[in-house]
């Protein structure tokens, strides 16, 4: 079986710390092993990306493009959110509207 660092070869810091990373989650023993919590805090999570055409690499830039993906549905989110407010908002100062020209139409006119 090939060791990690044979197929990751650790030639520069982004490489290095996703070995580190994988190192404590294949550790056999749950009580010693990361969590996934201490896992998403580790540093390859926020190591700049430098393309050396390795699988983790790559693995990298997908994983920073679906965050930026995640990031514009989020701000689409809050936009929809908005949006559907202000028409709840329009569509309740047309009701209250309608009901004042309602009120002042019943009364005569002189």
């Amino acid at each position: 079986m090939k060791r990690l660092e044979e197929i990751i070869p650790p030639t520069n810091n982004f490489n290095r710390h996703f070995l580190d990373l994988l190192r404590k989650i294949f550790v056999f023993d749950p009580k010693k092993r990361i969590t996934a919590r201490e896992a998403l805090k580790h540093p390859w999570f926020t190591e700049l990306v430098e393309d050396d055409g390795t699988e983790a690499g790559r693995i990298k830039l997908e994983r920073d493009r679906v965050a930026q993906l995640d990031r514009i549905a989020e701000r689409k989110r809050v936009v929809e959110e908005e949006l559907a407010k202000i028409e709840r908002d329009e569509a309740e100062r047309e009701r209250l509207i309608q009901e004042e020209l309602e009120r002042v139409s019943r009364y005569p006119r002189r």
